[in-house]
């Protein structure tokens, strides 16, 4: 008789913590998916700082800007507009017409 009780017990938590474990890799599984997100992010944002650099270089060296660079940059000046804020992409837009 007491261990009819114990195995109906056992009926009743099991899928209860199954539903727990099932839970516990969901939120494992969204927390490496969100890290990834922004490795990608900063990876891409890493990008544009690396173009920005390398053209204000050539500016502050040649005190010129050939036009090819002056292309590169317009495309790093739209990606940005996606990827970061619109402070910092504005102030991109401001040297990109500067430099025009």
């Amino acid at each position: 008789m007491c261990d009819l009780r114990w195995t109906e017990y056992l009926k009743a938590l099991g899928p209860t913590l199954i539903a727990g474990i099932v839970a516990y890799i969901a939120w494992q599984q969204w927390r490496v998916s969100r890290a990834t997100l922004r490795e990608k992010l900063y990876e891409r944002r890493w990008e544009i700082f690396i173009n920005t650099q390398r053209f204000l270089r050539s500016i502050y060296e040649d005190a010129k800007v050939s036009s090819e660079e002056f292309q590169k940059f317009s495309e790093t000046c739209r990606r940005a507009r996606f990827l970061l804020g619109d402070d910092l992409s504005g102030y991109l837009e401001e040297v990109r017409s500067r430099a025009a």
